[in-house]
């Protein structure tokens, strides 16, 4: 399951731009301990204008693909749960001009399209609509999906501002106590306007 759910993401990221060439930035996010609960961390990444909580360690992800013409740098971050029934990916680029006007669209047909093209997600139903976070609009796309006769929920954004785009992305167990977990991330992630 942490294969098909690493697939689904890696695959997300490779989507989202056109892949010309690997670039790797380091991560300079210092954890910070924001409640009594050990394992929920802060995580602030000024070079990238974001910032968010998450209640495990995230991990660079090497292998995300940025083209070089167009985006000037990328972070792009992961993690899961020990259970595997949880994964988060964040993204963070700075493209090298305005975000094309058509970006909306086209993250939602990638997004999309990445579910309806795997033949191991069976029933899947989404919804998307604007989402505004820190101030700025953006696009979410959010549904569940079986996998293996597993049911799954997900929920992806994808915001941007001038040369700036940031995308969230949470899959999990259909269970609720996991949405409460990938509400609390998505209600913490600040971009710095």
């Amino acid at each position: 399951m942490k294969r098909f759910l690493y697939w689904v993401f890696s695959l997300l990221a490779v989507l989202l731009v056109l892949e010309v060439a690997y670039e790797y930035f380091w991560n300079t996010g210092q954890p910070q301990e924001v409640d009594a609960s050990p394992s929920w961390q802060s995580y602030s990444y000024d070079k990238y204008r974001f910032s968010l909580e998450s209640p495990m360690p995230l991990l660079m992800n090497k292998r995300a693909l940025a083209n070089p013409k167009i985006v000037s740098r990328k972070l792009s971050l992961y993690a899961d749960s020990p259970d595997q029934n949880f994964h988060l990916t964040v993204e963070s680029q700075e493209y090298r001009g305005p975000v094309p006007a058509d970006h909306l669209d086209q993250f939602q047909g990638k997004v999309v399209g990445m579910f309806q093209s795997n033949e191991t997600v069976q029933d899947f139903k989404y919804a998307s609509g604007p989402v505004t976070c820190s101030g700025l609009t953006g696009l979410e796309v959010s549904g569940t999906y079986a996998s293996q006769g597993t049911p799954y929920r997900f929920d992806v954004i994808e915001v941007s501002e001038g040369d700036w785009s940031w995308d969230l992305e949470t899959a999990f167990l259909d269970k609720s106590d996991l949405d409460d977990e990938a509400k609390r991330i998505f209600q913490s992630l600040k971009i710095e306007n």
